[in-house]
C-alpha cells in the first residue's frame, strides 16, 4: 500500500466513523468473532491485549470484560475519536486507544510492551503487505501469545460494490502458510461468520496461531 493509498483510506474511515455503528449487522460480525475466539484460545483478565484496525471498537469492547489491559489502534483518527468517547462512557479500565498505520509506519509508535493477545477484524484486506505486519505482531507477542485474525475469505470484488481496497478478501490458506513462515502455529481456522450482501453471501475465516514458547 503507498502512503497516499493509505492516507485516502483512513480519510474515508474518518469520514464514516460517526455512522459506522449504526449498521447491525457490523455488531452482528464483531459478536460472532468474538464469540469464536472465545472458543479458540481461554481469554483471561492477565492478558494484555492489542487490537489492530479496531474502528469504533465494536470487537474490542466485546471481548474486553474477558482480558485485563487493551490497547485499541487503527490509521483512522475519526474512529479511534468514536471510540476514546464510547471508553469515556463505559466503566472500562485499562484500555486507551493508538493513532498508527502499520502498513507505512516502521513500528517506533508502537508502545513498548508485549501482548499475549493481538487481534484483528476485517484489516488485513487492507494491508497490501500483510506478511510485514504479521511479522511485527510476533515480535509483539509474549512467548505462548495468540494471534487471531478474522477477515473476508476471497472473492470475485463484488463486496466492496468499487470501492477502493486492497485486496478482494484474503486467501486464508495462503495467509496459514504466511503465518508459519514468520514463526507461527496455526492452532485454528474456521468459518466464523458470513456477511449477507448483494443478494449472496461472503464468508469471514478466523485463524488463530500461537508464537512458539
Amino acid at each position: 500500500m503507498t502512503e497516499n493509498n493509505s492516507s485516502m483510506k483512513a480519510l474515508s474511515f474518518d469520514e464514516k466513523a460517526h455512522t459506522w455503528d449504526e449498521k447491525p449487522e457490523r455488531l452482528e460480525l464483531a459478536n460472532a468473532i468474538a464469540g469464536a475466539i472465545q472458543k479458540a484460545i481461554k481469554l483471561s483478565p492477565e492478558m494484555r491485549a492489542f487490537e489492530y484496525g479496531c474502528g469504533t471498537g465494536l470487537l474490542g469492547f466485546l471481548l474486553k470484560p474477558m482480558i485485563g489491559s487493551l490497547i485499541m489502534a487503527d490509521a483512522s483518527a475519526g474512529m479511534l475519536k468514536v471510540a476514546d468517547e464510547k471508553i469515556k462512557k463505559s466503566n472500562f479500565k485499562e484500555i486507551s486507544t493508538l493513532c498508527v498505520d502499520l502498513a507505512k509506519d516502521d513500528g517506533n509508535d508502537i508502545p513498548d510492551l508485549k501482548f499475549d493477545l493481538i487481534f484483528t477484524q476485517m484489516t488485513f484486506h487492507h494491508i497490501l503487505d500483510y506478511g510485514r505486519v504479521t511479522k511485527k505482531f510476533y515480535d509483539m507477542l509474549n512467548p505462548g501469545g495468540f494471534f487471531c485474525i478474522a477477515d473476508l475469505e476471497k472473492e470475485d470484488g463484488s463486496f466492496h460494490e468499487g470501492n477502493e481496497t486492497v485486496h478482494d478478501g484474503i486467501d486464508s490458506e495462503l495467509l496459514e502458510r504466511t503465518l508459519i513462515d514468520k514463526g507461527f502455529s496455526v492452532t485454528g481456522r474456521i468459518i466464523a461468520h458470513s456477511i449477507s450482501k448483494n443478494s449472496r453471501d461472503y464468508p469471514v475465516f478466523l485463524i488463530t496461531a500461537m508464537k512458539g514458547t
